[in-house]
């Protein structure tokens, strides 16, 4: 019975010691944010942006997109493109930056990224710093991130919120500020987005 409970107080130590390790992982480098899988960046209009129905063609292609034919949705997307539509501008850039129905193009998906930003669609902003910031299809440039993480981020976009503090507590595009990290961490916590909660908290104990 003694050996039993040596070998769970072990186990149980090795638990705690591995969550400590990891929350401290999150507060100071953060997690999540710039590492979307693709799926989650197809956008969709809110009602509170437009008070018409999004084309029949937009709801068709969002359908064709969720059951996997991208083919059919990249079709859709660049017939709306033609008329200028945002969100299908922006789903292009989706489509040719995580190769759904193309082949991966990054320096195309900035191209579709940037038209639909015209637009001013947040994600568009957000998902073009990403490019930006990595150096992914385009020039690395910290300093155009940090505009366009800043432009979505006064739209209450958490996930830029986040960056923006990022870019703030690391110095990219920007003099380091820790003050204005909290500020931005908890704009994008306060949403509920985990990796600025983590990050916010890592700031506290600091």
């Amino acid at each position: 019975g003694q050996i039993w409970c040596i070998c769970w107080c072990m186990i149980g130590f090795r638990r705690i010691a591995f969550l400590l390790l990891f929350l401290t992982f999150c507060g100071v480098h953060g997690v999540g944010a710039n590492d979307d899988d693709g799926e989650a960046l197809l956008r969709l209009p809110s009602e509170n942006e437009t008070s018409e129905k999004p084309p029949k063609e937009f709801v068709e292609s969002v359908t064709a997109y969720q059951q996997k034919q991208y083919t059919r949705a990249l079709e859709l997307w660049l017939a709306l493109a033609e008329q200028n539509y945002g969100p299908a501008l922006h789903n292009l850039g989706v489509a040719y930056e995580h190769g759904r129905g193309v082949l991966p193009d990054p320096s195309g998906a900035a191209k579709w990224y940037a038209r639909a930003a015209e637009h001013d669609i947040p994600e568009s902003y957000n998902n073009l710093a990403r490019l930006f910031a990595r150096g992914h299809g385009v020039e690395k440039d910290f300093d155009k991130a940090f505009d366009l993480f800043e432009a979505a981020a006064e739209q209450e976009y958490a996930e830029s919120q986040f960056n923006l503090g990022l870019a703030y507590l690391q110095g990219h595009g920007v003099e380091v500020d820790k003050e204005e990290a909290a500020i931005w961490f908890e704009a994008a916590a306060e949403q509920g987005f985990r990796p600025a909660q983590y990050n916010l908290a890592g700031l506290y104990q600091s």
